[in-house]
Order: structure tokens, then sequence, then C-alpha cells
């Protein structure tokens, strides 16, 4: 951004943080646009002219600073404010400003809408007029990958399980291992599909396998829990194995104790050999 007088002497710290490297694009929509309820697939864009001066909070001076698009300064010191419109006749894209890395102007302009309060970044000043949506179509790009690429994995997993493994995947999630095979598969692939990170951590957790040991021991009636005194159990001689703290989930705590109390090994294998 060029600084002239009063504009644009914000820290180098904070305008690092706004920078548009080359091969990058920014695209700053508007956030007014509607669609067309006759026209589906269609939208209303309005003409808006976005402010070219604003005043902006640096945190690494600590200060509020007033920053500027500014198109030109003559030799005297004075300046002139380049205009910035979006609309129906944006020239790269209706109703956004698309903004590439590989030119300077863009690069300039990315800096100053960047900095500003007009766009929905999260600390933006609320009194000021939210007019734009930033969007990054590579780092989205890279995103819906990184997504896909999980829901894949999950998804395969699912389909390769083995019996064994599903029973204590239905056992850890609560939900019945008695159930045919199919049913039971059904429901961890649309897991997968449908909240992949969820499913891969529940699926690849030494926890789950535990929580699915307990939880069959619980189903044998070998172990109960007993809720006026809010303790397991054993269901042979009524012995408590552990109390546990109201408030918390009784099989969750029960894992807990099982992975890190020093008896946990013992009631474990215990449970595993029923």
């Amino acid at each position: 951004m060029k600084k002239v007088g009063v504009y644009n002497n914000v820290s180098d710290k904070l305008l690092k943080t706004a920078q548009l490297k080359k091969g990058e694009m920014a695209v700053f929509k508007l956030v007014r646009m509607r669609q067309k309820p006759w026209a589906p697939g269609q939208w209303y864009i309005p003409t808006v002219n976005v402010p070219s001066t604003d005043v902006i909070y640096d945190p690494y001076d600590d200060e509020f600073k007033e920053i500027a698009f500014i198109k030109s300064i003559k030799p005297d010191g004075k300046f002139e404010l380049q205009e910035i419109w979006v609309g129906p006749d944006s020239p790269r894209q209706p109703g956004a400003i698309v903004l590439s890395g590989d030119n300077a102007k863009d690069r300039e302009l990315y800096e100053y809408l960047f900095l500003s309060n007009y766009w929905d970044r999260q600390d933006r000043d609320e009194n000021k007029d939210l007019l734009l949506r930033l969007e990054r179509p590579e780092e989205q790009a890279k995103e819906e990958r990184e997504q896909r690429a999980k829901m894949i994995e999950a998804v395969v997993l699912a389909q390769k399980m083995k019996k064994s493994d599903l029973m204590a995947f239905m056992d850890a999630m609560g939900q019945d291992s008695a159930q045919s095979e199919d049913i039971m598969r059904d429901k961890a692939e649309s897991m997968a599909v449908t909240d992949p990170e969820k499913f891969l951590k529940l699926a690849n957790s030494n926890e789950t396998k535990i929580k699915s040991v307990v939880r069959r021991a619980a189903n044998m009636k070998q172990i109960r829990f007993d809720a006026s005194v809010s303790a397991w159990r054993w269901t042979g001689n009524e012995e408590i194995i552990l109390s546990v703290p109201r408030g918390k989930d009784r099989h969750d705590f029960f894992v807990q104790f099982l992975t890190q109390h020093e008896n946990g090994p013992a009631v474990l294998r215990a449970l595993e050999a029923l």
C-alpha cells in the first residue's frame, strides 16, 4: 500500500499478514447478493461502492490507524483515492472482486481489503458495513481434497472391517452389536461418509476397543452400574470396581480407569477373559 500522510502507516508485521503471493488468487464476493425467486440459478447483484478508507486496529503497535486505497500521489504530496466498485458488471466475475497474486495492482488492493473491516473476518469492527466475503480458491480446493481423501480412507476402512471390529465399533457407539453384519457395516459406512473424521478417530482408537469390552461385559451381566451409589460392580459378588463422579459418563470414566489407573490392566484382563 502507498504511504502518504496519516494513511497506511501500519506495522510491517501487520502488513505481512495481508500478502497475496504470486500464483495465488483471492475472491471478495458481495454478501448482499440474493437468488432470483423467478429464475433459479440467477442472482440479483447490487452495485456497491466499497469505501476507500478505513480505521483499523494494529495489534503490533497497539494503535488505531487509518488506511486507504490510494490511486496516485502527486509531487506536492497530494493524493487521489481509488474508488472500489463491485457489482453485476465487475470485470472478472459478477458480484465479486477477483484478485491475482501475479498482478501488482491486485496485490495492493488485496492488502487494503484484507486489512479493512468490510469483509467477514472474525475480528472486524462490527460498526462498519459488512460488504464482502473472502474466498481463497486454492485453499478451498486443498481443504476439499483433504476432506475427500479423508472420506475415502474412512469408507475403505469401513468396508474392510472384520465382523469383530464392527461389533466392537457398535459396542463403543452404544449400539446393538448383535445386529446382522450388513446392518452394522451399513451404519459404519454411513458414518464414514457423513463424518469421516469422527469415524476414523473411533475406528482407530484403542479406547474404542476397550469401551467395547466394557459394554459387552455389561451386556453379559458380568458387571453392572449401580446408579444408587454411582459405581461399577462385579455382578457375581457385588464388589465395587470403581466409583464414578456424578456428572461423568460412566463408560468413558471406566475406560479412563482401565487405561490410566494402576489397577486398570488387571481389571481389563479379567473383562477380556469373560
